[in-house]
């Protein structure tokens, strides 16, 4: 949860794995200041494996948070 607006221009969000980083669709910020969501499409079909987003933001107070999580992707049945 954000204490104050998302400032979209300071937005920054990578996708690495499977040895690349991997092309990213523009940033939507929506929502109310307590639950703004972050979308971020993928512009790609992801292969199976292990991916990583690394993401920045400044809200419009000037203040930076930024974080990271991972996720996979596995093969289709």
């Amino acid at each position: 949860n954000w204490s104050s607006d998302v400032c979209s221009s300071d937005l920054k969000v990578t996708l690495s794995g499977g040895g690349a980083a991997h092309k990213l669709g523009a940033p939507a910020v929506g929502g109310t200041v307590a639950d703004a969501p972050i979308v971020v499409p993928v512009a790609e079909k992801l292969a199976p494996g292990t991916y990583t987003v690394d993401w920045t933001v400044a809200g419009k107070d000037g203040h930076p948070s930024k974080g990271s999580y991972d996720f996979v992707v596995k093969a289709g049945r």
